[in-house]
């Protein structure tokens, strides 16, 4: 928790001098997965987000922690670049193979397709979706899950 703090009282104080983006980019990368979050911030200011999901691909945390990154900013931007993330989100609920788990994998999955509709990939999601459903039919909790959330 000290790194994080350290590294966000760093990004601070970067803010202040005016770097060239290679620089910018190995200041970043040199603070690794403690700097996620200014590296986020940095990324949504520039308008980079396919770098965005892809450095929350590389260091893999959980929904609250991508909220704190900026994931409702990129939502709205480009939505489209989430639908990766939340497929992995959704498939490490369905590893841990519980009732409790497979309905947060059902909530990934509502916001999965809030940001397929903004995407005007709904016909991807529900492709998905019963793919999805075909892969794990002897899960009878998780099929349960899934119909009462509409999916």
């Amino acid at each position: 928790m000290q790194r994080q703090q350290f590294a966000y009282k760093v990004d601070q104080l970067f803010e202040h001098v005016t770097l060239a983006e290679d620089e910018e980019l190995l200041f970043y990368s040199s603070l690794g997965k403690y700097g996620v979050q200014p590296f986020s911030a940095y990324l949504i200011r520039n308008n980079r987000f396919d770098e965005w999901a892809a450095l929350h691909q590389l260091h893999p945390s959980s929904m609250s922690y991508l909220e704190t990154c900026g994931l409702k900013v990129v939502l709205a931007e480009n939505p489209a670049v989430t639908l990766p993330l939340y497929h992995h989100f959704a498939m490490d609920e369905l590893r841990q193979k519980s009732r409790v788990n497979y309905k947060q994998a059902v909530r990934i999955w509502k916001s999965m397709r809030s940001a397929a509709k903004k995407a005007s990939k709904t016909s991807f999601f529900e492709d998905y979706i019963a793919v999805v459903r075909s892969e794990n039919k002897r899960l009878r909790a998780l099929q349960e899950e899934m119909d009462k959330g509409n999916l």
